[in-house]
């Protein structure tokens, strides 16, 4: 079949994608100072070299207070001058492949975050998070038998509720630490409201229980969405009044008491209203892995063309490897791009070998879910598909079509030794 509509021209504002394929936001947990070296770097280089028309960094924490509560993922972070140049050093050297990059900024991860100092984490509320292991995929269990400790890091820590004078200071950092994204040179800014972060914990009424004006009600639980990305508008807009912004947030949470798609269609075309650019769709969170993160193609799309129809602006979706689905998606109307994620792991070459009709050839995420138990376990991002992940630094620039015999040898062993897989 032809594939020639995935490579078609999408503006997102004013900024002109070459293709619809995009690097979806992945945290490949490579760094652990917050600032951006060498392996990240690489990381990004190869997948921008491998034909997308967009890239989208992995999570950096907006901000200083933010900051304080990182998670063990080991984001970049982003909020004075010192972060300037890792940032600065990405933007050019994915332009230097034509590719437009745009940066995905949040405000902190909330009650799933484990602050290094120790000190209590900042929620909507003070209840822990709840990773059900009814919703772990296999490994996850395997993971959680072999090394029992890290169930309760899966659960997290009783957080305490976040003032209204710290709302106030996250939104003030968040503005700012948009603005410095500009002076970085980014493309655009994602602004990350999903997969059960602090943003998330305030829309759902599960996890926020609050009793003043950020708690009850559905305008009140997305009150602090509509100042943050109200502040971050007008401080970026007032400078460069058509500069790209958009949002990732989950369309529903598949949860009891969870928020649904109507609430999340409510506060999405408020941003609309607004004047946000894009949507990149999600679902779920961290709490119901196996929604958030799918074993099989196209599961968020009914959701992503509601969406579409609705908000009347670009629409980037993820979980599709198949080619032929992602045609299909993009010519039915659901999407407006497709956003790679686990198969850009597998596959950096993924776009290339599509518009050069080498379909047969693109190495298939084997949808094992090894990087996520890796980052559950607080490791660097590997696949057990691409050895190369993680370690493109230490690679040469060119790489072949094929996978060498040693490479695969080489991915057995990490696939095994990591959690008992074939």
């Amino acid at each position: 079949m032809g594939y020639e509509t995935l490579f078609e021209p999408v503006n997102i504002g004013p900024v002109e994608i070459s293709n619809r394929l995009a690097l979806a936001p992945m945290n490949p947990c490579l760094e652990d100072s917050g600032y951006i070296r060498d392996a990240t770097l690489a990381y990004y280089a190869e997948r921008a070299r491998g034909g997308v028309g967009l890239v989208i960094t992995g999570a950096t924490l907006g901000g200083r207070l933010a900051s304080e509560y990182r998670a063990h993922y080991a984001n970049p972070v982003l909020y004075d001058s010192t972060h300037l140049k890792g940032n600065y050093e990405l933007v050019e050297m994915v332009h230097s492949y034509g590719v437009k990059v745009f940066i995905q900024l949040y405000p902190g991860p909330g009650r799933t975050g484990k602050a290094p100092s120790g000190v209590q984490c900042i929620a909507p509320s003070a209840l822990p998070y709840f990773r059900d292991p009814q919703t772990w995929p296999k490994p996850y269990k395997t993971v959680m038998t072999r090394w029992p400790s890290f169930l309760e890091k899966a659960m997290g820590d009783i957080p305490r509720e976040v003032t209204i004078e710290e709302i106030r200071q996250i939104e003030d950092e968040f503005a700012e630490a948009a603005w410095l994204a500009t002076v970085a040179g980014y493309d655009g800014i994602e602004i990350h409201l999903a997969h059960g972060y602090l943003m998330h914990q305030f829309l759902s009424p599960r996890s926020n229980k609050r009793t003043d004006l950020y708690g009850g009600s559905l305008e009140n639980r997305m009150r602090f969405h509509v100042e943050l990305v109200g502040k971050t508008l007008k401080r970026i807009r007032k400078e460069i009044p058509d500069y790209p912004i958009g949002v990732r947030m989950s369309t529903q949470e598949h949860q009891p008491d969870g928020f649904s798609f109507e609430e999340a269609e409510t506060l999405l075309k408020r941003f609309v209203e607004m004047g946000i650019s894009f949507y990149d769709v999600s679902t779920a969170s961290h709490e119901n892995y196996v929604t958030m993160f799918p074993d099989r193609d196209g599961t968020m799309l009914k959701d992503a063309a509601r969406m579409r129809k609705s908000l009347g602006i670009p629409v980037i979706t993820p979980g599709i490897h198949k080619p032929e689905n992602a045609v299909k998606a993009v010519e039915d109307g659901q999407t407006d791009m497709i956003g790679l994620a686990r198969a850009a792991l597998a596959d950096p070459e993924w776009a290339n070998k599509v518009r050069q009709g080498k379909v047969n050839q693109i190495r298939k995420c084997a949808r094992d879910y090894l990087c996520l138990v890796n980052i559950l376990m607080g490791l660097p991002v590997r696949c057990s598909i691409n050895p190369d992940m993680g370690r493109e630094r230490w690679k040469p620039e060119e790489i072949g079509p094929d996978v060498p015999k040693g490479e695969k040898i080489i991915a057995r062993v990490l696939r095994k030794n990591r959690w008992g897989g074939k």
